[in-house]
């Protein structure tokens, strides 16, 4: 089997979402990093030089602004689309979720086609 060529980060603690997202994005030839704490994202980024390809991001985790804003200040990760993931959809988490830097907000529950068009606009742009 050929390795991948791109590397995702995905940041979600619900089974079935990262589930989804895993065989999704395999399939169009990502290697995933599939992390449900806060706590072990925090090491993975301290840990890993080289940025992701591409991150998903559940902001309902504890410590997901913060965590968002770590992502954003790594040396050579500013630039990674995030896409951002929530079941809140109050207008100020928004807007700091994209001032942070988030690439994209999708309210959760959302439809995978959604979600996976939102993902190949932003990898488009890189």
């Amino acid at each position: 089997m050929e390795s991948a060529k791109y590397q995702a980060l995905v940041i979600e603690d619900d089974i079935s979402v990262s589930t989804l997202l895993r065989f999704k994005l395999e399939n169009q030839g990502y290697e995933i990093v599939s992390i449900k704490d806060s706590k072990q994202v925090e090491s993975f980024i301290d840990d890993t030089q080289q940025a992701p390809h591409l991150i998903v991001i559940d902001m309902m985790l504890p410590q997901g602004m913060p965590l968002l804003a770590r992502i954003r200040a790594k040396d050579k990760w500013g630039s990674v689309p995030v896409i951002v993931m929530t079941e809140h959809s109050m207008r100020h988490e928004i807007k700091v979720a994209l001032d942070l830097g988030a690439n994209e907000y999708i309210l959760k529950p959302f439809h995978p086609s959604e979600l996976f068009a939102r993902i190949g606009l932003n990898l488009k742009l890189i």
